[in-house]
């Protein structure tokens, strides 16, 4: 130490004094220090090993404490989270439950009237409870379809991975569903199994999810001909299910676009067809989220062919 510092030493009252860095993760956090107030006193190797050791356990000590510092915030926002989706979910089946509960009274109510005097009723009537229903039929899809955007959307969706047969329990389901809806256009309807095994791993519901709204999309925008339901697989091969409609068909140019959200082919009110454009856009979101291949092909007033193929 130079004479400068020996005098700034002695204005301090100092005689010697040791000083070692002390570093928290890697970054300079201050100093340990010791002193000697009467003598002058060189320092032992021993003794500089000492305090270099109680700074390294010093800096070792506020890293632990910022890091639980770090868990515990890490925790509480966890609960946060937590809590937030927690709400998020309730309101969303709460809403789900206020909006769906009146519409099936109102449907349920408006059956009854048409079935207790339909043979009394005029044509005009008998339309006007047809409209009903597919205006409630409507309101209920549109919900569940914002619903189940929302969920996914939010990050509270609920994957349940399960093995089950999507013939039986899927495909031939929604078959039931749809068919007189769709035999009534004069549509033939069609389910060809020709798989030798109908086993798939995926989340149940969300897999049916994007064959309805898959037959759904065919059934809006099909006004004649056919839609085929086509299930094969063929020996140690992937499952593929094909939805092929003779519809209206997609154009190339809107084909980017076709699993954006709300978008659609032919916008404004004037639309010839119904539809919100989220259908397509959670088939595109539950595809991904159960690693299922989709293809598409199409082409304009010839019809389409929504293929899925699942992982072996």
């Amino acid at each position: 130490m130079n004479y400068k510092n020996k005098e700034q030493l002695k204005k301090l009252g100092l005689n010697s004094l040791l000083l070692v860095p002390i570093y928290v993760e890697n970054i300079f956090w201050g100093i340990l220090g010791l002193d000697t107030l009467k003598d002058e006193k060189e320092w032992s190797d021993t003794e500089e090993a000492i305090i270099k050791a109680a700074a390294g356990s010093i800096g070792g000590a506020i890293e632990r404490q910022q890091s639980k510092l770090q868990l515990l915030e890490a925790i509480e926002k966890a609960v946060k989270s937590d809590r937030s989706d927690k709400l998020k979910s309730e309101f969303l089946a709460q809403m789900s439950h206020e909006i769906r509960t009146p519409i099936n009274s109102i449907l349920s109510f408006a059956s009854i009237l048409r079935n207790e005097f339909e043979d009394k009723l005029s044509e005009d009537l008998k339309t006007t409870f047809t409209i009903i229903s597919k205006a409630g039929m409507r309101i209920i899809r549109t919900v569940d379809l914002i619903l189940n955007m929302s969920e996914i959307q939010t990050g509270i969706y609920d994957y349940v991975k399960s093995d089950f047969d999507i013939v039986e329990e899927v495909l031939t389901p929604l078959y039931n569903d749809y068919s007189l809806r769709i035999k009534s256009k004069n549509i033939l309807f069609n389910i060809n199994n020709n798989s030798y095994d109908n086993i798939v791993s995926a989340d149940k519901y969300s897999v049916t999810q994007i064959f309805n709204n898959i037959i759904d999309n065919a059934y809006n925008f099909t006004d004649k001909g056919q839609i085929d339901i086509n299930i094969r697989r063929e020996l140690n091969s992937a499952l593929t299910v094909e939805v092929r409609d003779t519809g209206i068909g997609i154009s190339s140019n809107y084909m980017s676009k076709l699993f954006d959200p709300f978008s659609q082919e032919n916008q404004g009110y004037t639309r010839k067809y119904e539809g919100n454009g989220l259908g397509l856009a959670l088939v595109k979101k539950y595809c991904e989220m159960n690693n299922l291949n989709i293809n598409i092909e199409s082409s304009k007033g010839v019809g389409s062919n929504f293929i899925i193929t699942f992982p072996q």
